[in-house]
Protein backbone atom coordinates (compact mmCIF):
# COMPACT_ATOMS: atom_id res chain seq x y z
CA UNK A 1 0.00 0.00 0.00
CA UNK A 2 3.14 2.61 1.25
CA UNK A 3 4.44 1.78 -2.25
CA UNK A 4 1.66 2.37 -4.24
CA UNK A 5 0.85 5.96 -2.41
CA UNK A 6 4.38 7.11 -3.20
CA UNK A 7 4.00 6.09 -6.63
CA UNK A 8 0.64 8.54 -6.95
CA UNK A 9 2.67 10.91 -5.30
CA UNK A 10 5.48 11.03 -7.97
CA UNK A 11 3.02 10.81 -10.67
CA UNK A 12 1.76 13.78 -9.24
CA UNK A 13 4.89 15.63 -9.04
CA UNK A 14 5.77 14.79 -12.68
CA UNK A 15 2.42 15.46 -14.06
CA UNK A 16 2.45 19.22 -12.25
CA UNK A 17 6.48 19.60 -12.85
CA UNK A 18 6.10 19.18 -16.52
CA UNK A 19 2.49 20.68 -17.03
CA UNK A 20 2.68 23.51 -19.60
CA UNK A 21 2.28 26.93 -18.53
CA UNK A 22 -0.19 29.28 -20.86
CA UNK A 23 2.05 32.71 -20.10
CA UNK A 24 4.89 32.90 -17.94
CA UNK A 25 6.20 36.42 -17.37
CA UNK A 26 9.47 38.06 -16.39
CA UNK A 27 9.07 40.56 -14.28
CA UNK A 28 7.21 41.04 -11.13
CA UNK A 29 6.84 45.26 -11.66
CA UNK A 30 3.98 47.19 -12.71
CA UNK A 31 4.44 46.40 -16.54
CA UNK A 32 4.26 42.25 -15.91
CA UNK A 33 1.30 42.71 -13.39
CA UNK A 34 -0.87 44.89 -15.81
CA UNK A 35 -0.22 41.97 -18.49
CA UNK A 36 -1.54 39.23 -16.17
CA UNK A 37 -4.57 42.00 -15.40
CA UNK A 38 -5.81 42.17 -18.58
CA UNK A 39 -5.07 38.68 -19.52
CA UNK A 40 -7.83 38.25 -16.61
CA UNK A 41 -9.92 39.59 -18.79
CA UNK A 42 -8.93 38.32 -22.56
CA UNK A 43 -7.95 35.12 -21.46
CA UNK A 44 -10.22 33.90 -18.75
CA UNK A 45 -9.20 30.65 -17.34
CA UNK A 46 -5.48 30.77 -18.64
CA UNK A 47 -3.08 29.64 -16.26
CA UNK A 48 -0.31 32.52 -15.47
CA UNK A 49 2.95 32.20 -13.95
CA UNK A 50 5.44 35.39 -12.79
CA UNK A 51 9.00 35.06 -12.45
CA UNK A 52 10.60 38.06 -10.07
CA UNK A 53 14.10 37.96 -9.02
CA UNK A 54 13.91 40.42 -6.37
CA UNK A 55 12.27 38.98 -2.62
CA UNK A 56 9.19 41.80 -3.08
CA UNK A 57 6.83 42.89 -5.76
CA UNK A 58 6.67 45.94 -8.00
CA UNK A 59 9.86 46.44 -9.69
CA UNK A 60 10.56 49.92 -9.76
CA UNK A 61 7.80 50.93 -7.64
CA UNK A 62 9.13 50.70 -3.81
CA UNK A 63 8.16 52.31 -0.37
CA UNK A 64 9.89 52.09 2.61
CA UNK A 65 7.89 53.49 6.29
CA UNK A 66 9.58 56.06 8.54
CA UNK A 67 7.96 56.03 11.80
CA UNK A 68 4.67 55.57 10.05
CA UNK A 69 4.78 57.50 7.12
CA UNK A 70 4.95 55.70 3.56
CA UNK A 71 7.53 56.97 1.38
CA UNK A 72 8.27 56.04 -2.29
CA UNK A 73 11.81 55.49 -2.85
CA UNK A 74 10.70 54.19 -6.90
CA UNK A 75 7.96 55.61 -9.25
CA UNK A 76 6.52 58.36 -7.07
CA UNK A 77 3.02 58.98 -8.78
CA UNK A 78 0.52 59.11 -11.86
CA UNK A 79 -1.34 61.73 -12.83
CA UNK A 80 -5.25 62.26 -13.49
CA UNK A 81 -4.68 62.43 -17.10
CA UNK A 82 -3.49 58.58 -17.01
CA UNK A 83 -6.74 56.92 -18.15
CA UNK A 84 -5.88 53.61 -17.62
CA UNK A 85 -3.70 53.72 -13.97
CA UNK A 86 -7.04 55.58 -12.28
CA UNK A 87 -9.52 53.37 -13.80
CA UNK A 88 -7.67 50.14 -12.50
CA UNK A 89 -7.01 51.92 -8.73
CA UNK A 90 -10.70 52.70 -8.61
CA UNK A 91 -11.77 49.09 -9.88
CA UNK A 92 -9.60 47.41 -7.28
CA UNK A 93 -10.85 50.27 -4.27
CA UNK A 94 -7.65 51.53 -3.20
CA UNK A 95 -7.12 54.44 -1.41
CA UNK A 96 -5.15 56.96 -2.87
CA UNK A 97 -3.67 60.38 -1.80
CA UNK A 98 -3.14 63.73 -3.57
CA UNK A 99 0.76 65.15 -4.29
CA UNK A 100 0.18 68.47 -3.35
CA UNK A 101 2.52 69.60 -6.70
CA UNK A 102 -0.20 70.88 -8.77
CA UNK A 103 1.67 73.64 -10.67
CA UNK A 104 -1.52 74.24 -12.94
CA UNK A 105 -3.94 74.52 -10.37
CA UNK A 106 -2.96 77.52 -8.45
CA UNK A 107 1.57 77.91 -8.88
CA UNK A 108 1.51 80.62 -6.52
CA UNK A 109 0.98 78.30 -3.34
CA UNK A 110 2.88 75.12 -4.43
CA UNK A 111 5.74 76.28 -2.91
CA UNK A 112 7.97 75.21 -5.71
CA UNK A 113 11.36 76.91 -5.77
CA UNK A 114 14.64 76.56 -8.44
CA UNK A 115 18.00 76.18 -7.35
CA UNK A 116 20.73 77.54 -9.85
CA UNK A 117 23.82 77.08 -7.53
CA UNK A 118 23.70 80.67 -6.99
CA UNK A 119 20.17 81.89 -5.99
CA UNK A 120 16.94 80.16 -5.06
CA UNK A 121 14.28 81.40 -7.37
CA UNK A 122 10.22 81.25 -6.98
CA UNK A 123 8.24 79.27 -9.45
CA UNK A 124 5.88 81.91 -9.20
CA UNK A 125 7.93 84.47 -9.51
CA UNK A 126 9.73 83.01 -13.22
CA UNK A 127 5.86 82.45 -14.24
CA UNK A 128 4.86 85.77 -13.54
CA UNK A 129 8.29 87.22 -15.33
CA UNK A 130 7.55 85.42 -18.14
CA UNK A 131 4.10 84.94 -18.92
CA UNK A 132 3.49 84.82 -22.13
CA UNK A 133 6.10 82.04 -23.16
CA UNK A 134 4.64 80.28 -19.86
CA UNK A 135 1.11 80.53 -21.69
CA UNK A 136 2.37 79.39 -24.68
CA UNK A 137 4.23 76.12 -22.96
CA UNK A 138 0.91 75.71 -21.37
CA UNK A 139 -1.34 75.88 -24.31
CA UNK A 140 0.80 73.43 -25.77
CA UNK A 141 0.75 70.98 -22.77
CA UNK A 142 -3.10 71.34 -23.66
CA UNK A 143 -2.92 70.57 -27.24
CA UNK A 144 -0.63 67.42 -26.18
CA UNK A 145 -3.27 66.39 -24.20
CA UNK A 146 -5.89 66.63 -26.81
CA UNK A 147 -3.85 64.16 -28.69
CA UNK A 148 -2.85 62.03 -26.05
CA UNK A 149 -6.84 61.80 -25.75
CA UNK A 150 -7.14 60.60 -29.65
CA UNK A 151 -5.08 57.72 -28.78
CA UNK A 152 -6.40 56.74 -25.83
CA UNK A 153 -10.19 56.94 -27.77
CA UNK A 154 -8.61 54.92 -31.08
CA UNK A 155 -7.53 52.21 -28.02
CA UNK A 156 -10.67 52.39 -25.91
CA UNK A 157 -12.52 49.48 -28.28
CA UNK A 158 -9.35 46.75 -28.17
CA UNK A 159 -7.48 48.16 -30.42
CA UNK A 160 -4.14 46.42 -30.26
CA UNK A 161 -0.92 47.79 -32.12
CA UNK A 162 2.23 45.78 -32.98
CA UNK A 163 5.04 47.78 -32.93
CA UNK A 164 5.89 51.30 -31.05
CA UNK A 165 5.61 53.52 -34.16
CA UNK A 166 1.82 51.94 -34.59
CA UNK A 167 1.29 52.91 -31.26
CA UNK A 168 2.32 56.62 -32.00
CA UNK A 169 -0.13 56.92 -34.79
CA UNK A 170 -3.18 57.81 -33.02
CA UNK A 171 -3.22 61.44 -32.23
CA UNK A 172 -0.09 61.74 -34.07
CA UNK A 173 1.99 61.50 -30.83
CA UNK A 174 5.36 60.55 -33.17
CA UNK A 175 5.29 64.13 -33.73
CA UNK A 176 6.50 64.85 -30.04
CA UNK A 177 8.60 62.07 -30.26
CA UNK A 178 10.61 63.01 -33.15
CA UNK A 179 11.93 66.16 -31.70
CA UNK A 180 14.37 67.25 -29.14
CA UNK A 181 12.68 69.43 -26.23
CA UNK A 182 15.04 72.57 -27.01
CA UNK A 183 13.84 72.77 -31.29
CA UNK A 184 10.22 71.97 -30.02
CA UNK A 185 10.42 75.04 -27.67
CA UNK A 186 12.40 77.47 -29.34
CA UNK A 187 10.27 76.83 -32.37
CA UNK A 188 7.49 78.01 -30.39
CA UNK A 189 9.15 80.99 -29.04
CA UNK A 190 8.90 79.68 -25.91
CA UNK A 191 11.56 81.98 -23.60
CA UNK A 192 15.22 80.71 -22.81
CA UNK A 193 14.58 81.68 -18.75
CA UNK A 194 11.48 79.38 -19.01
CA UNK A 195 13.03 76.78 -20.57
CA UNK A 196 16.05 76.47 -18.37
CA UNK A 197 14.64 77.51 -15.41
CA UNK A 198 11.22 75.91 -15.46
CA UNK A 199 11.08 72.90 -17.80
CA UNK A 200 14.88 71.34 -17.29
CA UNK A 201 14.60 71.62 -13.83
CA UNK A 202 11.12 69.42 -14.11
CA UNK A 203 12.47 67.35 -16.96
CA UNK A 204 15.72 66.42 -14.94
CA UNK A 205 13.08 65.75 -11.54
CA UNK A 206 11.16 63.33 -13.21
CA UNK A 207 13.61 61.68 -16.00
CA UNK A 208 16.81 62.42 -15.00
CA UNK A 209 17.67 64.57 -18.24
CA UNK A 210 17.28 67.58 -20.49
CA UNK A 211 16.19 69.33 -22.84
CA UNK A 212 17.68 66.81 -25.70
CA UNK A 213 14.91 64.57 -24.18
CA UNK A 214 12.22 64.04 -27.15
CA UNK A 215 8.98 66.93 -26.24
CA UNK A 216 7.21 63.92 -25.54
CA UNK A 217 9.08 63.56 -21.78
CA UNK A 218 9.03 66.85 -21.21
CA UNK A 219 4.89 67.24 -21.67
CA UNK A 220 4.65 63.79 -19.63
CA UNK A 221 6.72 65.45 -17.23
CA UNK A 222 4.28 68.05 -16.95
CA UNK A 223 0.89 66.21 -16.97
CA UNK A 224 2.72 64.54 -14.23
CA UNK A 225 2.20 68.02 -12.04
CA UNK A 226 -1.57 67.94 -12.92
CA UNK A 227 -3.68 66.04 -10.38
CA UNK A 228 -0.32 64.00 -9.48
CA UNK A 229 -1.87 60.82 -6.64
CA UNK A 230 -0.49 57.82 -5.07
CA UNK A 231 -1.53 54.72 -3.60
CA UNK A 232 -1.80 55.66 0.41
CA UNK A 233 -0.39 52.40 1.63
CA UNK A 234 2.93 52.32 -1.20
CA UNK A 235 2.58 52.34 -5.03
CA UNK A 236 4.01 48.82 -5.16
CA UNK A 237 0.24 47.90 -3.35
CA UNK A 238 -0.57 48.85 -6.84
CA UNK A 239 1.04 46.08 -8.19
CA UNK A 240 0.03 43.46 -5.58
CA UNK A 241 -3.57 43.89 -5.68
CA UNK A 242 -3.33 44.00 -9.77
CA UNK A 243 -1.60 40.15 -9.61
CA UNK A 244 -3.74 39.11 -7.03
CA UNK A 245 -6.52 40.26 -9.15
CA UNK A 246 -4.98 37.96 -12.49
CA UNK A 247 -4.93 35.02 -10.51
CA UNK A 248 -1.66 34.62 -11.25
CA UNK A 249 1.27 32.35 -9.64
CA UNK A 250 3.76 34.36 -8.48
CA UNK A 251 7.32 32.76 -7.99
CA UNK A 252 9.60 35.57 -5.52
CA UNK A 253 13.44 35.51 -5.79
CA UNK A 254 13.78 33.45 -9.06
CA UNK A 255 15.68 35.16 -11.61
CA UNK A 256 14.97 33.15 -15.16
CA UNK A 257 18.78 32.74 -16.45
CA UNK A 258 17.72 30.87 -19.87
CA UNK A 259 14.73 30.90 -22.23
CA UNK A 260 14.85 27.73 -24.15
CA UNK A 261 12.43 27.51 -27.79
CA UNK A 262 11.62 24.37 -28.39
CA UNK A 263 9.42 22.75 -31.40
CA UNK A 264 7.55 20.42 -31.45
CA UNK A 265 5.00 19.51 -34.54
CA UNK A 266 3.52 22.48 -35.53
CA UNK A 267 3.67 23.73 -31.87
CA UNK A 268 6.47 25.61 -30.46
CA UNK A 269 6.90 26.04 -26.43
CA UNK A 270 9.13 27.78 -23.97
CA UNK A 271 11.86 26.22 -21.04
CA UNK A 272 12.30 28.88 -18.48
CA UNK A 273 15.01 27.71 -16.57
CA UNK A 274 15.43 29.59 -13.26
CA UNK A 275 18.29 29.94 -10.92
CA UNK A 276 16.17 30.10 -7.10
CA UNK A 277 18.84 27.01 -6.54
CA UNK A 278 16.51 24.63 -7.10
CA UNK A 279 17.91 24.66 -10.79
CA UNK A 280 13.86 24.59 -11.80
CA UNK A 281 12.56 24.67 -15.34
CA UNK A 282 9.24 25.74 -16.56
CA UNK A 283 7.32 25.19 -20.10
CA UNK A 284 5.06 27.79 -21.31
CA UNK A 285 3.11 28.66 -24.62
CA UNK A 286 4.42 32.12 -24.36
CA UNK A 287 7.00 34.49 -22.85
CA UNK A 288 6.31 37.78 -21.41
CA UNK A 289 9.64 39.51 -20.62
CA UNK A 290 8.64 42.62 -18.54
CA UNK A 291 12.21 43.88 -17.88
CA UNK A 292 14.72 46.21 -19.69
CA UNK A 293 16.58 43.50 -21.87
CA UNK A 294 19.29 45.18 -21.59
CA UNK A 295 19.61 43.99 -17.22
CA UNK A 296 17.88 40.95 -17.90
CA UNK A 297 20.65 38.80 -17.83
CA UNK A 298 19.13 36.29 -19.65
CA UNK A 299 20.63 33.44 -22.13
CA UNK A 300 18.44 33.12 -25.32
CA UNK A 301 17.98 29.54 -26.42
CA UNK A 302 17.03 29.11 -30.05
CA UNK A 303 16.01 32.59 -30.17
CA UNK A 304 17.73 35.10 -32.18
CA UNK A 305 16.84 38.63 -30.35
CA UNK A 306 20.20 39.73 -31.25
CA UNK A 307 18.38 42.75 -33.44
CA UNK A 308 17.22 44.28 -30.53
CA UNK A 309 18.73 47.49 -29.92
CA UNK A 310 20.83 48.38 -26.65
CA UNK A 311 19.57 51.76 -24.84
CA UNK A 312 21.54 53.59 -22.22
CA UNK A 313 19.57 54.12 -18.97
CA UNK A 314 19.79 56.80 -16.07
CA UNK A 315 21.14 55.87 -13.14
CA UNK A 316 19.48 57.33 -9.80
CA UNK A 317 19.98 57.54 -6.07
CA UNK A 318 16.66 58.01 -4.27
CA UNK A 319 17.78 59.31 -0.35
CA UNK A 320 15.64 59.84 2.41
CA UNK A 321 16.79 62.17 5.38
CA UNK A 322 15.23 62.24 8.31
CA UNK A 323 16.51 65.83 9.81
CA UNK A 324 15.11 68.93 11.76
CA UNK A 325 15.35 71.48 9.13
CA UNK A 326 16.83 72.60 6.19
CA UNK A 327 19.71 74.89 6.48
CA UNK A 328 18.50 77.57 4.25
CA UNK A 329 22.58 79.22 4.03
CA UNK A 330 22.98 76.31 1.52
CA UNK A 331 20.88 77.77 -0.55
CA UNK A 332 22.25 81.32 -0.26
CA UNK A 333 20.15 82.77 2.55
CA UNK A 334 21.40 85.00 5.22
CA UNK A 335 20.48 82.76 8.21
CA UNK A 336 19.92 78.70 8.78
CA UNK A 337 16.47 79.23 9.98
CA UNK A 338 14.96 80.92 6.60
CA UNK A 339 12.39 79.75 4.99
CA UNK A 340 12.98 77.53 1.63
CA UNK A 341 10.18 75.77 -0.80
CA UNK A 342 9.23 72.85 0.18
CA UNK A 343 10.44 71.25 -3.11
CA UNK A 344 13.10 72.93 -4.71
CA UNK A 345 14.41 71.38 -7.91
CA UNK A 346 17.91 72.09 -9.89
CA UNK A 347 18.94 73.80 -12.72
CA UNK A 348 21.27 71.73 -15.06
CA UNK A 349 23.81 74.64 -14.86
CA UNK A 350 23.50 74.59 -10.44
CA UNK A 351 25.91 71.91 -9.92
CA UNK A 352 24.25 70.32 -8.05
CA UNK A 353 24.54 67.31 -6.00
CA UNK A 354 20.61 66.38 -6.82
CA UNK A 355 18.08 66.81 -9.08
CA UNK A 356 15.32 67.69 -6.41
CA UNK A 357 14.45 67.77 -2.96
CA UNK A 358 11.37 67.47 -1.58
CA UNK A 359 9.45 67.97 1.67
CA UNK A 360 8.17 64.37 2.46
CA UNK A 361 6.22 64.87 6.38
CA UNK A 362 6.55 66.62 9.49
CA UNK A 363 7.09 62.77 11.65
CA UNK A 364 5.26 62.58 15.15
CA UNK A 365 6.15 62.35 18.70
CA UNK A 366 9.32 64.95 17.51
CA UNK A 367 10.71 62.68 15.25
CA UNK A 368 12.43 65.49 12.96
CA UNK A 369 11.05 66.39 9.54
CA UNK A 370 11.45 63.74 6.33
CA UNK A 371 12.93 65.04 2.77
CA UNK A 372 13.46 63.08 -0.32
CA UNK A 373 16.08 63.44 -2.75
CA UNK A 374 16.41 62.25 -6.16
CA UNK A 375 20.27 62.42 -7.71
CA UNK A 376 22.29 60.64 -10.22
CA UNK A 377 24.84 59.74 -7.72
CA UNK A 378 25.34 59.07 -3.85
CA UNK A 379 24.95 62.07 -1.95
CA UNK A 380 28.05 62.52 0.52
CA UNK A 381 27.50 62.22 4.13
CA UNK A 382 29.34 66.03 4.39
CA UNK A 383 26.78 67.63 1.54
CA UNK A 384 23.81 66.17 3.76
CA UNK A 385 25.54 67.48 6.66
CA UNK A 386 25.28 71.25 5.11
CA UNK A 387 22.49 71.00 3.86
CA UNK A 388 20.33 69.98 7.29
CA UNK A 389 20.96 71.77 10.42
CA UNK A 390 20.25 68.07 12.04
CA UNK A 391 20.76 64.85 10.05
CA UNK A 392 19.23 62.24 12.27
CA UNK A 393 18.77 59.03 9.81
CA UNK A 394 19.80 58.43 5.86
CA UNK A 395 18.34 56.00 4.23
CA UNK A 396 19.61 55.13 0.88
CA UNK A 397 17.78 53.61 -2.32
CA UNK A 398 19.87 52.84 -5.80
CA UNK A 399 18.72 51.88 -9.08
CA UNK A 400 21.43 50.85 -11.34
CA UNK A 401 18.39 51.75 -14.23
CA UNK A 402 15.73 53.40 -14.22
CA UNK A 403 14.76 55.50 -17.10
CA UNK A 404 16.12 55.04 -20.96
CA UNK A 405 18.12 58.30 -22.78
CA UNK A 406 14.64 59.44 -24.17
CA UNK A 407 16.34 60.71 -27.20
CA UNK A 408 14.36 61.66 -30.38
CA UNK A 409 12.78 59.15 -32.66
CA UNK A 410 12.67 59.62 -36.80
CA UNK A 411 8.98 58.87 -37.50
CA UNK A 412 8.15 55.43 -38.70
CA UNK A 413 11.58 54.01 -39.37
CA UNK A 414 11.41 51.16 -37.04
CA UNK A 415 14.34 52.82 -34.73
CA UNK A 416 12.27 51.46 -31.96
CA UNK A 417 12.81 47.92 -29.92
CA UNK A 418 10.74 45.49 -31.11
CA UNK A 419 7.67 43.98 -29.26
CA UNK A 420 8.21 40.68 -30.97
CA UNK A 421 12.06 40.77 -30.65
CA UNK A 422 12.26 37.16 -32.45
CA UNK A 423 9.11 37.53 -34.90
CA UNK A 424 6.29 35.36 -34.86
CA UNK A 425 7.16 32.63 -31.97
CA UNK A 426 5.07 34.02 -28.74
CA UNK A 427 8.04 36.10 -27.18
CA UNK A 428 7.04 39.54 -26.13
CA UNK A 429 8.81 42.06 -24.97
CA UNK A 430 6.99 45.36 -22.62
CA UNK A 431 10.20 47.53 -21.70
CA UNK A 432 10.29 49.15 -25.70
CA UNK A 433 7.56 51.17 -24.64
CA UNK A 434 10.14 53.29 -22.26
CA UNK A 435 11.68 54.80 -25.43
CA UNK A 436 8.66 56.87 -25.25
CA UNK A 437 7.98 57.57 -21.80
CA UNK A 438 9.21 55.04 -18.78
CA UNK A 439 5.80 56.13 -16.62
CA UNK A 440 3.72 53.64 -14.68
CA UNK A 441 0.49 54.63 -17.04
CA UNK A 442 3.33 53.68 -20.41
CA UNK A 443 3.67 49.93 -18.55
CA UNK A 444 0.18 49.46 -18.20
CA UNK A 445 -0.46 50.87 -21.71
CA UNK A 446 1.98 48.03 -22.83
CA UNK A 447 1.16 45.19 -20.64
CA UNK A 448 -2.58 45.88 -21.88
CA UNK A 449 -1.27 45.62 -25.59
CA UNK A 450 -0.01 42.46 -24.90
CA UNK A 451 -2.51 41.04 -23.06
CA UNK A 452 -4.83 41.56 -26.20
CA UNK A 453 -1.83 39.77 -28.48
CA UNK A 454 -2.06 36.84 -26.61
CA UNK A 455 -5.55 36.35 -26.19
CA UNK A 456 -5.73 36.61 -30.16
CA UNK A 457 -2.97 33.74 -30.71
CA UNK A 458 -3.23 31.32 -27.56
Amino acid sequence: MKVILISVLLYVVVVSTNATTDVCIIGGGIGGAAVAYYLRDNYPGGSIRVFEKNDYIGGRLKHVIVDGFVAEVGGDAWSSANKYIVNIVKKLGLNTEKKERDIFGDPLSKNLGVWDGSSLLNADALVIEHILSDVRGILEEADFLLHLNKNYNTRGNGTSFASIDEFLLPGDLNRYTSIASSVFFQERSVSNVTQTKLLEPLLRCIYGQGLSAHVFASLVALTSMVGAASVAEGNSVLVERMLEYSGADVELGTPVRSVERRQEDDESSFVLRTDDGTNATETCRAVVLAAPIEYANIDWIGIDVSDTKKRKFVECYVTLVRATGIDATYFGRQRASDDVPFNIFTTASADAPFTVLQFESELPDDQGVLYKFFAPHAIPANVLDRIFTNVLSVTVQHWDYTFPILSPHAVNKGTYQAITPAGPVRLYYLNAMESVASAMEGSIIAGRNIAMLLAAVL
